[in-house]
């Protein structure tokens, strides 16, 4: 039977790791605010404004889950 060697330890801190997460949704709220108000001054500028707000809404899942990755590596008790 082969052995394995145990995973390599990560080097982001889960405080790194929680901040990376809450400026992604910083920028994803900058990126759907932005959105709302191109269309609102450019009408012009409608596909624009839906692409930012699908990315804007990408970021905010990929700045979850960071938090949350940064929170349960924080609070494992292994």
């Amino acid at each position: 039977m082969t052995s394995y060697q145990p995973a390599a330890t990560s080097r982001i801190s889960p405080v790194k790791l929680a901040v990376a997460g809450t400026l992604t949704v910083v920028l994803s709220v900058a990126l759907i605010v932005g959105g709302g108000l191109l269309v609102a001054f450019v009408p012009a500028a409608e596909p624009v404004a839906m692409v930012t707000g699908l990315l804007g809404r990408v970021l905010v899942v990929a700045g979850v889950v960071l938090v949350v990755l940064g929170a349960v590596r924080r609070f494992d008790r292994r």
